[in-house]
């Protein structure tokens, strides 16, 4: 999941013209799960219920990494600094859109 999210996060940045370096989004992406850590430990214990647990495990993971890719993107096309924190804004500000999405 962390490679395809950093690999979101990479293609993003060579769509606007940014420079982000694998390092410097993995450093963002570690930031934001460790931030997020309600969530990640609420997926992972998921995970152990049989069956729901895994599709509840995936809803919690595709919506993460749904908001990751709106917020990289809002960043570069209003040309703002990704950074940990204002990505974790962005993220909390997309997430709670995708979730009344549903």
């Amino acid at each position: 999941m962390t490679s395809i999210q950093i690999g979101l996060m990479l293609k993003l940045s060579n769509l606007y013209e940014r420079n982000l370096s694998k390092e410097s989004a993995k450093e963002l992406l570690v930031v934001t799960i460790v931030g997020n850590s309600g969530k990640t430990a609420f997926r992972q214990l998921a995970k152990m219920v049989p069956g729901y647990g895994a599709v509840i495990g995936a809803g919690v993971a595709s919506t993460a990494t749904l908001a990751l890719g709106y917020g990289t993107k809002y960043a570069y096309e209003n040309k703002l600094e990704l950074t940990p924190e204002s990505l974790m804004g962005f993220i909390k500000k997309f997430r709670k859109k995708s979730d009344g999405a549903k």
